[in-house]
């Protein structure tokens, strides 16, 4: 095995001992297990960039002695009888995957290849890996600190776990197949996307599917939200909103200039588009902005019996289910029940008889903060959300919704910079 860093600018001999000039770079074809090197390129004594074919090398010389030291390359043919081709434009070259990004799943940053690790296997002299770490900068800078040869071990991605490469070459184009990005948490897809530009964070964003597209949008940078969904065209916007929480969706749409959000509202599912404009008509940082309308609601009428039924048939799509609440003919909110109270009361009971009905409850416009106050004062970690004048029950918000919209920025930034430093620790 041998490191691209120790035979570039190596000297390049013929098959008599004569020096052809000082190799460049190594030109390679792309594959799943390995990708093979097809031509070497040397710069001879005009400095012209030449290529040759990998079947003239008879041999990389090194000394076995000093695995870090100089290594020269051996051709199987003498000088006067080489006839070198030009270097085509849109070869991959082995250069071109240095200083290239990689997304380090376990450590859920950003790193970049230093070195390239090439190996002969089955007959044909291949890049094998990518490097990573310490150990393959210092390498690459010419030296290794002796700290760094007791201690920094060689971080590798095998090139079977290499994405297959595209012209041009982009910066994002090597993952860790065992764990793909798209096996992530949302919201540790979103912290990768934060630390590329906006080309790069996109490349990744697009390779995910509509679900987890959605989840890792809601969990972006506001300010990254725009770069992201402005890229879509008309349908694919459409298909996204539908598939993310109203509530959700009314936030993505205020990205967007008024006249457009009128065009997207238009062309949706008409229960969706309704939902969403109802939204967009509360105040700002208002309970009507930020509430789930995916609750479960059931009326009085109902015994234990037929509750369950319509859960099972109507499962809300939240895993969240702690409550369920009651509501008269109107709609209007009468009562709450917790969930375990439903599962051990008699199927023929009624539920009016096994609800309670003092329920602590908001206005869709009340303000963020008040919603804050009102769950701390009473200990609670849901709260209905009702209409101002008839009551009717129209959502419900959670203590996580609540403090995600009033917990100051910095502190969000915090919070995901000691979720990153514990993760790299671990």
């Amino acid at each position: 095995m041998v490191y691209f860093s120790q035979i570039r600018n190596s000297a390049v001999f013929d098959s008599h001992g004569k020096e052809v000039g000082k190799l460049k770079d190594l030109i390679f074809v792309d594959g799943k297990e390995n990708a093979a090197i097809t031509h070497l390129t040397y710069s001879s004594e005009d400095r012209t960039e030449r290529k040759l074919s990998w079947s003239l090398v008879e041999e990389i010389k090194g000394d076995r002695l000093l695995p870090e030291g100089p290594i020269s390359i051996k051709l199987n043919t003498k000088k006067s009888d080489i006839h070198a081709f030009f270097v085509k434009e849109g070869e991959l070259r082995v250069s071109s995957l240095l200083d290239k990004q990689v997304v380090d799943i376990k450590g859920l940053k950003v790193v970049r290849v230093n070195d390239v690790l090439l190996a002969k296997v089955d007959g044909s002299f291949s890049i094998i890996a990518v490097c990573i770490g310490s150990r393959s900068f210092f390498r690459r800078l010419g030296f290794l600190p002796a700290w760094v040869k007791d201690r920094a071990k060689e971080s590798i991605i095998p090139w079977r776990s290499v994405e297959a490469l595209h012209k041009p070459l982009r910066d994002i184009h090597l993952k860790v197949q065992k764990q793909k990005i798209a096996d992530l948490h949302p919201e540790d897809i979103a912290d990768i996307m934060e630390d590329l530009n906006p080309k790069d964070a996109n490349l990744i964003f697009n390779s995910l599917n509509l679900k987890k597209q959605a989840q890792t949008l809601i969990e972006l940078d506001p300010d990254r939200q725009p770069n992201v969904i402005r890229e879509f065209k008309k349908k694919r916007i459409v298909e996204f909103l539908e598939e993310i929480p109203p509530e959700q969706a009314a936030d993505i749409l205020e990205l967007f200039p008024k006249y457009k959000r009128t065009e997207l509202l238009t062309i949706m599912d008409k229960k969706v588009s309704h939902s969403i404009a109802k939204i967009l008509r509360y105040p700002e940082e208002s309970a009507g902005t930020i509430m789930e309308t995916d609750f479960v609601a059931v009326p009085e009428n109902f015994t234990v019996k037929q509750t369950l039924e319509f859960v099972r048939k109507n499962p809300p799509s939240s895993e969240k289910l702690y409550h369920l609440y009651t509501v008269d003919s109107e709609g209007r909110l009468t009562g709450i029940i917790p969930i375990r109270r439903i599962l051990l009361s008699p199927p023929r009971s009624k539920v009016s008889e096994i609800k309670k009905s003092e329920v602590i409850y908001v206005e869709t416009t009340t303000s963020h903060e008040d919603m804050a106050k009102t769950m701390s004062r009473y200990d609670l970690f849901v709260l209905p959300v009702v209409t101002k004048r008839k009551k009717k029950l129209v959502g419900v918000v959670t203590a996580d919704d609540v403090m995600a919209e009033i917990m100051p920025q910095q502190w969000r930034t915090e919070k995901h910079k000691a979720r990153k430093i514990r993760q790299n620790g671990a």
